[in-house]
């Protein structure tokens, strides 16, 4: 529930560690046959965030090269909407009752957070200074062209 940078570093060190696993914030887990809910950590402040980590990823290059030299990236997290059909709309609806707003607001939840624009730059570069097998960068965010002055 929620997001999962923080939880599945958690979880895996419970389960290296053989440690409780079921008490994880952001984790849904069984424990001693109930299915417990656990409490949404806060949402990450995105510019705090490392880069990718792409040296240390073994298969970075035969991916990439299989898709053409093309590089997921992202600019944001979340979205200021609420549209029905949208994951974003259940996400948002999900950490409301988690933190107990009144609301699913962005306002509310702090959910949309953006990228510094010299932070993604940045990144940008980096991966196409390091790797000369990127070509093109695909920015999957639901809401990248959102505000025009920013793009």
């Amino acid at each position: 529930m929620g997001e999962g940078d923080d939880a599945i570093v958690d979880l895996a060190n419970a389960l290296q560690t053989g440690g409780a696993s079921h008490n994880i914030k952001n984790i849904w887990a069984r424990h001693n046959g109930e299915l417990k809910s656990n409490v949404p950590r806060p949402l990450k402040d995105i510019t705090t965030m490392p880069w990718m980590d792409l040296e240390n990823w073994p298969h970075f290059q035969r991916i990439t090269e299989s898709r053409r030299g093309w590089v997921n990236v992202y600019m944001n997290r979340g979205c200021p909407y609420r549209c029905t059909y949208c994951h974003n709309n259940g996400v948002a609806k999900v950490l409301q009752e988690g933190y107990g707003t009144k609301t699913s607001s962005n306002k509310a939840l702090g959910y949309l957070r953006l990228r510094g624009i010299d932070d993604m730059i940045g990144e940008l570069k980096h991966i196409a200074n390091r790797f000369p097998f990127v070509t093109a960068f695909s920015f999957n965010d639901d809401t990248f062209t959102m505000d025009q002055d920013r793009m």
